[in-house]
């Protein structure tokens, strides 16, 4: 029994029609469409010429034939099957062999077909063979055959799918990579595209020479490796057809590496920050892990990367010294460890906002915001600006500018800075407050309520309200032409000058161009003449050491209306200053020229200066004590007591002291009058001033001697009973004689002749009366007592009778002779 597919002969059409079970075979009769229908999982096993009746279960292996018609199975042609040598896959180039085989029979006549397209070249061949295959001819490739004894086909041999490809060009991959160390484990593969490793041998080449052939892993491992070329090429194992060799590989030998480590960042790290560190292998190369590790650190922390993120947020905590190094493959080959990096952390700065030209500004004014934090002229940050806490502004440089600002530009304006390529964030600053309102008029005042004194200085002020920064100020009078500038609000005048009165007006303005505010009101300023006090000393310009001195500034308008500065040596050096009496009373000062000058207390102004007075300072003085008279003192006359200072000065009293009694006096004399021998005696002085009274020192000791004085006698001669016409001679009889003393007379107690130089006198010019004289010391003009009257009578007249004798020689005798005339 031979197994067959089932063929069936359909009586109808005469066709013969194999089929597998599960299959419809289609007959037809009288114009209708019969259906024999095979079921079963197995092919249908018939002997030759058997009929299978439709609607008769023949079931050969569990195959069923089911219909109402009649088949007639009959023997089945034979199937060739393709051969294909070398192979079904080739590369362009190769030689490949199809052969047509046929099972049974002899004499075949074979035919080719490419697509189910005969090949005429290949007609009545066994055996096709292409040289030098092509692309165009790939393709599925089928035969069949026919016998000269039957003309009968086989049937078509299964279809063989020849492919052609270019050949293959394998990839050289070296592992961990191109550039290694010495004492790396390389590992090198030929990677040729869907060979995989088991199809294959291998060819290596370094530098075109060979040096590991037809090595049948894929893969090698080797420690014995120098730089160089590296190629390889593949060997079919089937076949042992060869691939194109590969582009070469360089690979770079070097010794054991140290990385350098860095960070990201230039400077510190800001707290709450993050800091990435990357450590990196010179000549590059792949497969490295990296571990890093902190001094005072244990274990090393590893990551896939160079870069190592150190922390989010970092803290200060986290600076120090950083350290790394790499490894790479299962057995880990490391470098050496890095040169230590260290990372310093710093708390993050807090940038300020700071708004010119003030945050209070005016409307159209030019406004510049500046994010200001330390460190901040830096280009690779970048600056956020935020108003009411929305995002207004994003800007590259720390500042930006509203050329005309509005009403609705007010607002509070915070800042921070960022840097996005090393993800430093500074803090959010604190909010300032930008007000805008609407153009100013500014408010002139004086630092002064009243009129100003010459050579003092007047202060005008410029106010806006509300206040606000970057102003100048710009100041004009009436008889001004063009208006004086200065950096603040206020204009100073000094010293002043009667031609500074007048109206003052001011504005203010700032920026570029400049933003000008309205001219405020006019401003009266009156200017008088400083008066110029005098310098009063008490008790004296002339001062002892330990004396209390009064020191007067006396300006006109009293001592309510001003405070006093007092100087020393012409404004070299302040004694007082800033008194607020009109005299200072000190035992400390100094001889030096002193001046002082008043300094109103409403606004203080001052005066002009005085002119100096010169203080003089001596020691404690010793009076000398003299006397009027250089000798003794005639009782009844007076003597007087000189008690003097030197230098002198003024305001003492003066003080006498005689054991028995201590007058005082206002001048520096004290005058006994009328001595009496009980005033003679010592005497001392001392002089004394001031409250509480400054005593000088006790003079020496002064004796004053006291004696009697004279009493002279009147002699008349030639009597007291004379004639008229007569001579009469007056003489003071005082004992001394006339050389020391002059004398004064007196008829009835009349002066008739004061002060004569002599004695005696001798006059023709007299009268009845009593006749007194007295004394004047000449030395000193002490005067004796006063004489007893003595009385002088006059009467009738004296005629002179001459009588001569004549004896050889004349003698004349003349004789008056007086006689009385009566009326």
């Amino acid at each position: 029994m031979e197994l067959r597919p089932l063929c069936v002969f359909l009586l109808m059409t005469g066709l013969i029609h194999c089929t597998q079970t599960g299959q419809e075979v289609q007959g037809q009769t009288n114009g209708e469409t019969e259906w024999v229908t095979v079921t079963g999982d197995k092919k249908l096993e018939t002997t030759p010429g058997e009929e299978v009746q439709g609607g008769t279960n023949k079931e050969t292996e569990g195959v069923t034939v089911t219909g109402d018609k009649k088949l007639e199975t009959t023997p089945a042609r034979p199937k060739p099957a393709v051969k294909v040598q070398p192979a079904e896959r080739v590369f362009i180039g190769e030689n490949v062999t199809l052969t047509c085989e046929i099972q049974t029979g002899e004499s075949w006549r074979y035919l080719w077909y490419r697509n189910n397209e005969e090949l005429s070249d290949a007609a009545g061949k066994k055996t096709y063979t292409i040289t030098h295959i092509k692309d165009s001819h790939k393709g599925d490739y089928t035969c069949n055959g026919t016998q000269s004894s039957d003309p009968e086909y086989t049937q078509t041999s299964d279809a063989v799918t020849l492919t052609v490809s270019e050949s293959p060009k394998p990839v050289v991959i070296i592992k961990p990579d191109t550039q290694v160390f010495r004492g790396e484990r390389v590992t090198f593969s030929c990677d040729i595209q869907g060979g995989g490793d088991t199809e294959w041998t291998y060819d290596w080449y370094r530098d075109d020479k060979t040096f590991n052939p037809s090595i049948t892993a894929q893969g090698i491992i080797i420690s014995d490796y120098d730089s160089g070329k590296y190629t390889c090429r593949g060997r079919r194992r089937s076949d042992s057809q060869i691939s194109k060799t590969s582009d070469p590989v360089t690979l770079t030998v070097s010794e054991k590496p140290k990385p350098q480590l860095t960070s990201d960042l230039k400077g510190p790290a800001l707290n709450g920050n993050s800091v990435n560190l990357y450590c990196t292998v010179k000549l590059p190369s792949d497969g490295w892990k990296f571990y890093w590790i902190k001094r005072r650190q244990s274990t090393e922390t590893e990551t896939d990367t160079e870069t190592y993120t150190y922390s989010r947020s970092v803290s200060v905590y986290d600076g120090g010294y950083y350290k790394c190094r790499a490894g790479r493959r299962n057995r880990v080959y490391y470098t050496h460890y890095s040169d230590e990096l260290r990372v310093d952390v710093i708390v993050k700065p807090k940038p300020e906002v700071i708004i010119k030209p003030d945050t209070q500004v005016y409307r159209e004014e030019k406004v510049t915001l500046t994010c200001n934090i330390q460190g901040g002229r830096d280009t690779e940050w970048t600056y956020s600006f935020y108003k009411n806490d929305i995002e207004y502004r994003h800007h590259t440089t720390q500042e930006f500018t509203i050329s005309s600002v509005k009403n609705s530009d007010s607002g509070k304006y915070t800042c921070r800075r960022s840097r996005s390529s090393y993800y430093q964030i500074s803090e959010i600053s604190d909010a300032v407050t930008l007000t805008v309102s609407e153009k100013p008029k500014p408010e002139l005042t004086s630092s002064l309520k009243g009129a100003v004194l010459t050579g003092n200085s007047v202060t005008l002020s410029c106010t806006l309200k509300p206040q606000s920064a970057g102003w100048k100020f710009y100041w004009i009078k009436p008889t001004q032409n063009t208006e004086s500038e200065t950096e603040t609000h206020s204009y100073t005048i000094n010293p002043v000058s009667v031609s500074d009165g007048g109206q003052y007006s001011c504005r203010a303005g700032r920026g570029n161009p400049v933003y000008y505010t309205h001219y405020s009101d006019e401003l009266r300023v009156d200017v008088i003449e400083s008066p110029k006090p005098v310098v009063i000393i008490k008790p004296d310009t002339q001062v002892f050491r330990g004396e209390t001195v009064t020191f007067r500034c006396d300006i006109q308008g009293g001592d309510t209306e001003w405070t006093y500065d007092w100087y020393r040596y012409r404004n070299d050096n302040t004694f007082h200053t800033s008194l607020t009496t009109q005299e200072i009373s000190t035992s400390n000062y100094y001889s030096g020229e002193y001046t002082c000058r008043g300094r109103r207390r409403s606004d203080s102004q001052i005066s002009k200066t005085s002119d100096p007075v010169t203080l003089t300072v001596s020691e404690k003085p010793k009076p000398e004590l003299t006397s009027s008279l250089k000798g003794a003192v005639l009782t009844g006359n007076s003597v007087t007591l000189s008690c003097t200072l030197k230098p002198q000065s003024a305001g003492w009293k003066f003080y006498w002291i005689k054991p028995t009694q201590s007058p005082e006096t206002e001048t520096h004399s004290y005058t006994i009058r009328s001595v009496s021998v009980s005033d003679g005696g010592h005497y001392w002085c001392t002089a004394g001033r001031g409250n509480p009274v400054y005593y000088t020192d006790y003079s020496d000791a002064l004796w004053v001697n006291v004696i009697e004085s004279p009493k002279p006698v009147v002699i008349i001669k030639p009597d007291t009973q004379l004639f008229r016409g007569e001579r009469v001679t007056f003489r003071c009889e005082i004992q001394g004689g006339d050389i020391e003393w002059t004398y004064d007379w007196y008829r009835d107690d009349k002066t008739s002749y004061p002060s004569l130089t002599t004695q005696g006198i001798i006059i023709s010019d007299y009268d009845s009366g009593k006749y007194t004289c007295r004394g004047r010391r000449r030395s000193d003009s002490q005067i004796s007592k006063t004489s007893g009257p003595v009385t002088l009578t006059v009467s009738g007249e004296c005629v002179c009778v001459c009588v001569c004798v004549c004896v050889c020689v004349c003698v004349c005798v003349c004789v008056n002779v007086c006689y009385y005339l009566y009326m």
